[in-house]
Formats: structure tokens, C-alpha cells, sequence
């Protein structure tokens, strides 16, 4: 998402200038996933993404390099740059539509002659939640 310092330093991993990037701020991003009716329930900015160390090398096995190909050196030099100066931020969030947790039960299972089972839920109850000694 785009961080306070504009303009990003391009390339980055989805465009090779600012004529085919649209990123969005945190707060708008969260408005507009919020007004399409799903409810946050964390939303945490991260200074570092984790398991990334910026200015690794990029390995010639990874799936970018693959699709990128010499292209990738540069996206990923940017991307360094665009996270340390603060030009660019990671949001990790988790949202929910407001459906009520419940417990389901098996109500159908058939399988067909190639092996794909089908099987059909239904709501039985409440979620227990607790401790793991309280259960019976």
C-alpha cells in the first residue's frame, strides 16, 4: 500500500511506472474493504514483512525471477527502497462478513465414480470455546 513519502521508485513487482501503478493508502484500502460489508478484526501495519530480509539476494530458483527474469534485480532493489524510505507500507489484516461462528455437522456424503467426494454441512449448534481441559 502506499506509504507517507510519494512517489514510488519504480520498477516495483506489478508496474514499471507510475501510468500502470494505483496503489491506495492503508486508510483508504481499509474504507473501501469495510464499505464492501466485511468487518475488520485485525489490522496491523508492518514495518518489516516477515521472513523477508531486505537487499537478500534473489534466488535464480524463486518464482518471480523465473516470470521476471533480469527484470527482477531491479524490482526487488526498488522494493527495498520503497519500504525503507516508508514510500511503500505492508498492511496484515483479517476481515470477516459478519456471519455468526457456528458448529456443523455431516448431513450428506456420496462420492462419484472418479473418486470426488461431495459432502453437504449443516449448522448443529454453537461454537464451545474454552479451554482445553473444560472439554468432556
Amino acid at each position: 500500500m502506499a506509504g507517507l513519502v510519494q512517489p514510488l521508485i519504480f520498477p516495483v513487482m506489478w508496474a514499471r511506472d507510475a501510468a500502470a501503478s494505483f496503489l491506495r493508502t492503508p486508510s483508504e484500502m481499509r474504507a473501501l474493504i469495510e464499505a464492501a460489508g466485511f468487518r475488520t478484526q485485525t489490522w496491523d501495519l508492518m514495518g518489516v514483512i516477515p521472513g523477508l530480509t531486505p537487499g537478500a539476494p534473489v534466488l535464480a530458483h524463486n518464482i518471480y525471477h523465473l516470470v521476471m527474469g533480469d527484470a527482477m534485480a531491479a524490482s526487488a532493489q526498488a522494493g527495498d527502497r520503497n519500504r525503507d524510505e516508508g514510500r511503500m507500507v505492508t498492511v496484515q489484516a483479517v476481515f470477516g462478513d459478519n456471519a455468526q461462528p457456528s458448529a456443523f455437522t455431516l448431513a450428506h456424503s456420496s462420492s462419484t465414480p472418479s473418486g470426488v467426494l461431495l459432502t453437504r454441512y449443516a449448522r448443529s449448534s454453537e461454537v464451545r470455546t474454552g479451554a482445553f481441559e473444560e472439554v468432556e
